[in-house]
Order: C-alpha cells, then structure tokens, then sequence
C-alpha cells in the first residue's frame, strides 16, 4: 500500500504546483529591486497543445512541484557509479579562477560595432541589480513570494555573526545551533539533477530550525578559492580533489548562505569552540538501511551505511525529521552532520522503501499533504504540522528563487548581458539550446592520428544529424511554439536548420511583432560559431552567446577554449574584478563552470526554453526561475548525448580507442571535426588533465 500511496502522491504535489505562485531567482538579500531572473505572468495559451510529460519509471516525478503541465519533463537513467578517473600528474600552480569570457555577441556587422563602442571602448562598468531586466524581476518576486521572503529574512538571523553564542540565542535552541546536510560522498551529476537535490537537502536543513549548511564539495579538497573557502595549493590538487559546487556560484537571500566550507567551519569553531565540530559532533547517517547515531567527527568511515554496533534509531522508511525533532540526543547536539547515504536521489520512488525516509522528511518539513484514501497507507505516520517548518519550501518557485541566486562574481558576468538585452530593446527572449555531449567527450585527449576530415558549416553539420536521425531513428520534429510552415522546409533532412527556423517562428510568436531576442546555449564551439554565421539568414535578428571554455560540471577534466571571439568580431567585456585576465585556461574546471553557471542564469531571462535534443540543464534554470512558456523540445524525448557521444567515449577509454575499427575512428574524428572548436587537433586548447 505504501507503494501505492507513493505512486498517486505526484497527483496531490501537482496540484499544489499549479495553486503556488511561480517566481523568479536571484533576488538578492538587499530588498527591493535586487533580483534577476524570470517570473511567470503568463501561461501557454490554451490554442497551444500541452506537451506530454516524459515517462520514466525510474524516476520520482512527484518531486518536480513546480512544473507546469506544458513543461516538458526531462528525465535520465540513473548514471552508473565507478566513473574512470583520470590520471592527473601536474604540477602547475593554480591562480585565481578564469572567468567566463563575458561576450555580448552579436549576428551581424552592426550590432558588433555597437557592442564595440559600449563595452569595449567605454569600458562601461554595468551593475547587475540596475539592469531593467533584474528590477522588474525584483518587483514580481516581492509581490509574488511575500512568504517565503519573510521566511528567509527570519532565517537569515541564524546565520549572523556571533548568531550562534548562547546569550544571543538561548542555550540548546535550535536557532543557535548548526545542522550540516552532508552529500560529499555521494556520485555528483549534471547540474540538471543536482538541482533538485540542493533544493532539497536545504529545505530540509531549514525545516529543523537551525542555520543549515549544504556540505556537497567532496572530502580532500583543499578548496576551490571562491565564495570564502581556500585555494588548492595546485591545479593538480583542484582537478584530482574537488567537485564543482553550485554555492560557490549561488547564495540564499538575506544572508541564508548555505555553503559549506572552511570559512563557515572557522565561524562555528570561533562561537561554539573547537570540539563542536570535533569529539562533541552528532553524526547522523541516513542510510537505505535505516537511520543511526554516532558521536565525533571521525566516528564513521566514508561509505558507512550500517552502524558499527548493530543499532538504528529509526528504520529507513520512517520521516526522519520528525523522529529527530523528538529526540533529546538531537536536540541537545549543537552541530549536527547528517550523512545522506541515499541512492542517487530517486528518494520517492515506489520501488525504492530504502530512499522514503528522504522523501518523508522533505515532504513533511515543506508540509505536502500526505493524504489517505482507497486504503492508501501514508509514508509517514503523521500529516505535517499545522504550520510547515519550511514554508513555501517546495522545490522550485519562491523558493528556488530565495535559495538560489547568483553571489556577486556572478552577477558580475551576466549584468552585460542583461544591460545589452535592456538597450536592444528585447521585450522577449528566446533560449535556444543545443546540448550535443562535446563536453562530455572532451574529457578524452583529441585524436590526433585520424586528421580533420571536414569543417564544421550549416550543411556538415546538417548531414550528419540527419544520417543520426536515421540510424536512432529520432521522431518527427515537434515547433509547438511556431506556425509549421516556418519551420517545416528542411526540418527533416537539416535538422539543425530547422531548428533554428523554428527559434525563429517561435520568437516571432512570442513577442507579438515586438523586438525579439536569442540566447543562445550550447556545449560545442562549433555549434556556436555556426549558428552565429547564419542566424540571421535564417530569421534571427538578435543574438547573444557566452564564450570562452567549453566543458561539464561534474568533471574537472572536460575544459576546452576556444576564441570565439575572433568569429564574431567582438571585444571582450573587462570585467569589473581586477584578478581576472580573461585568459582561459583550459586546464582550471572554474572556467567552464562560471560559463555554465552564466548560461543557467540568462536562461532564466527567457520567455521560452527550445532544445534542439532533450536536455535537464532547462529543467534546473526552471527550478530557480520559471520559465512562463516552458522548455520545448523540437526533437522530443530524443538525445545525442545518449544515443550517440555517451556511448562512443565509452568505447574510446582506455584501451578502446587503439582496439576500435576504422569506421568507429572515423566517427570519433567526425564528432570532434563539426563539434569541437576550428583547427587542427594538436593544437587545441584542452585541459592537460583529459585522459590520453
């Protein structure tokens, strides 16, 4: 019965989705007009067809909350542990990180003249927060998410200085006291689902009344140099021992900033004393076997998930929280870790009772209803209290926009961008995104034996798409948001011509005549420059695009740089922090992931989300900003990184690439030639840690 209800609760969480008020992200901690993002004030007409959700037995979809019924749900196998590692032997010292190479580019010769004079002459120093675009935001997320605001600014007290010394909180209250939701042991993915599980695990740290801290980054690493934790000594330090972390990009509104990492370490040891996170630390583990205690800091080892001594305090399909919250050990704990040994965050699947003390805990803390009928057995004993512990906590919407926004390096890259849009006259954007898997691959070394055998233009990179599209097979194009016969000439045959005469007829849809605007997102260099060279022969006036490195945030292997630059004609934006040089190094992972993080904000920006292939990096800019018109996908449930460069790269470590045939060469060179930046392969910029 317990699967039962498990299945049927997506339904009820639904349904609180659509009654929850939508906002955007980054609203800063200052108040008033200090965010950035994109509310929903609208909704697909109802002429617009909904698009059906993505089925996946796999995953839990009831999580999802804030999803709108049009919004396509993208979905992905569960990803396998025991990834090859590379061999890192480097020496070289590390720096300060490289920024994203901030560039407002620009389709045509005009437009890059006029983006000349603005940035690179005048050096124009553009505040974030000034932006048309970000004030607006502000507005709609001060009127929209007046709860969840307040929440935080209460919340926000537990992280103050000296918040935690007795005589200001009041001996054992929570409010002065430390609970660390510990996911560094666990296998990271892509931003895409990571998302969901920071949300999460926050919600969840809030929901016990204490300052709450998200300890993701993985034990050994010295740091990453960024929001307040130390620098590795080298960068062979930073690729072998760290992760990407989305708190050294993002914070909580006022002053809820949930990263873990030494400079918080240092807080709590200077206003609890050293022992706190010592010999008197309450390590809480849970684990698909159940929930237990133990006593210090060092009192487990890494993977543990049974307790040394036989004993649990709870077993694991019981709401965690709650069995906490009426426990004097936890209670008088003043620094609490929780271990969150679950599986890889499937945690209200109905196959999977080991995860549901996950799922109740984060359902109860937000106060989802739990409710009982057709002989249903709830997941948890209780329905939530009267007044939930985490109000509007829901993954997604006000709270998103509350939890995740951009710290102010970050800031800092995007407000070109933004002032570029204001000064364009954008009264909407289109998100145009093509996820291919270069990323991915580029953690191999290029093969330097199987010589370039083809540039990269429109119609290679057509014709090898539609030899794709034949071998999958891929389905029938889908422009939900263009009238077919913009986009229906070429579709099949070019498939990424087609794509972009259906961003085309979307923008001209959603903007109503008005001045309409692409950004444009994508893993390959290739992919970019090609589109910048023909957008507007294809209908898009307006473009703008990132550059710099090219790579995935779960690997610190992946970076590529390419100048793209050079192809558009435009000067690169100085960035206000005199440590950056705008000198990429590929070799640094910070690089690739400011770019990415760059990208998932200005997507928020966006009136609509359009993916060549099916892609969850949308799903995780939705998750922080609702995008009103949702993610479309013009080949749906389709992915080239599944069905093609996943599985090569596969084949291609190890010994695989010296044991593969001709024809399996030829396609690694293929993917590197009209995927992979211009020139031959020796001499691209790759990060010195991909594996040979």
């Amino acid at each position: 019965s317990r699967v039962l209800y498990v299945m049927r609760v997506g339904a009820i969480v639904g349904a609180l989705a659509l009654a929850s008020v939508f906002a955007a992200v980054h609203s800063t901690g200052g108040g008033l007009g200090s965010t950035a993002g994109s509310l929903v004030t609208s909704r697909v007409p109802t002429t617009t067809p909904a698009m059906p959700p993505v089925t996946d037995s796999r995953r839990d979809t009831s999580r999802q909350v804030t999803t709108p019924k049009v919004i396509r749900s993208v979905n992905t196998d569960v990803p396998k542990d025991g990834r090859e590692t590379a061999e890192m032997t480097s020496t070289t010292l590390t720096s300060t990180p490289p920024p994203v190479v901030v560039t407002p580019n620009q389709s045509n010769a005009n437009a890059s003249s006029t983006a000349s004079q603005v940035y690179g002459k005048s050096e124009e120093t553009v505040s974030y927060d000034d932006t048309k675009p970000a004030k607006e935001v502000a507005a709609r997320f001060l009127k929209q998410c007046a709860e969840v605001d307040l929440f935080f600014q209460e919340t926000g007290k537990r992280y103050a200085p000296d918040s935690l010394n007795d005589a200001n909180g009041g001996g054992n209250n929570n409010s002065n006291s430390v609970i660390i939701m510990d996911w560094s042991e666990n296998f990271f993915n892509g931003i895409g689902d990571e998302m969901q599980h920071y949300q999460e695990l926050l919600a969840v740290g809030l929901g016990t009344g204490r300052a709450s801290y998200l300890h993701t980054q993985k034990v050994g690493c010295d740091g990453t140099g960024m929001a307040g934790s130390s620098d590795s000594p080298t960068l062979t330090d930073l690729a072998k021992n760290c992760r990407f972390d989305l708190g050294d990009y993002f914070t909580g509104m006022h002053g809820v900033d949930w990263v873990w990492n030494e400079a918080k370490a240092e807080k709590v040891r200077k206003e609890l004393g050293a022992d706190a996170l010592g010999k008197d630390m309450l390590v809480v583990t849970w684990s698909q076997n159940g929930m237990y205690y133990s006593r210090g800091h060092d009192s487990f080892t890494k993977g543990e998930t049974e307790p040394p001594n036989g004993t649990y305090v709870a077993p694991p399909d019981a709401n965690f929280v709650e069995v906490m919250l009426g426990d004097y050990i936890f209670q008088s704990a003043k620094v609490v870790r929780v271990r969150v040994k679950q599986s890889f965050g499937h945690w209200c699947h109905p196959h999977q009772p080991g995860d549901w003390g996950m799922c109740a805990s984060y359902r109860w803390v937000v106060g989802i209803e739990n409710p009982q009928s057709d002989g249903v057995e709830p997941i948890f004993e209780h329905g939530p209290p009267s007044k939930p512990l985490c109000p509007g906590c829901s993954v997604g919407g006000c709270f998103g926009a509350a939890a995740v926004h951009p710290r102010e390096s970050l800031k800092q890259n995007v407000a070109p961008f933004l002032s570029t849009m204001q000064k364009r006259g954008w009264t909407k954007t289109v998100a145009a995104h093509v996820r291919v898997g270069f990323a991915d691959i580029s953690e191999l070394a290029p093969p330097t034996d199987v010589r370039r055998a083809q540039n990269a233009t429109l119609a290679t990179i057509d014709e090898f798409l539609a030899q794709e599209a034949k071998r999958v097979p891929y389905p029938e194009p889908v422009c939900s948001l263009g009238k077919s016969d913009s986009f229906s000439s070429n579709s099949s045959s070019a498939p990424l011509t087609g794509f972009l005469r259906c961003v085309a007829a979307t923008g001209a849809n959603v903007s109503g005549g008005e001045t309409w605007g692409m950004f444009l997102m994508t893993d390959s260099p290739a992919i970019r420059s090609v589109v910048m060279a023909n957008a507007v022969a294809l209908g898009i006036e307006n473009t703008l695009a990132t550059s710099g490195a090219y790579g995935h945030v779960k690997a610190t292997n992946t970076a590529v740089c390419v100048d793209d630059d050079a192809d558009d004609g435009d000067v690169v934006v100085k960035n206000a922090d005199p440590r950056y040089t705008n000198k990429c190094d590929a070799s640094d992972p910070r690089g690739a992931w400011e770019r990415s993080m760059v990208d998932l904000v200005l997507m928020g920006f966006a009136e609509v989300e359009v993916m060549l292939f099916q892609s969850k990096f949308g799903s995780a800019a939705n998750f922080i900003a609702d995008i009103p018109k949702g993610l479309r996908e013009y080949y749906p449930d389709t992915r080239l990184t599944h069905s093609l460069l996943i599985p090569l790269l596969g084949e291609m470590k190890g010994d695989g690439y010296d044991s593969a045939s001709d024809a399996r060469k030829q396609v690694w060179g293929a993917v590197w030639d009209l995927f992979g930046p211009a020139g031959e392969r020796e001499d691209l910029k790759t990060s010195e840690f991909a594996v040979q």
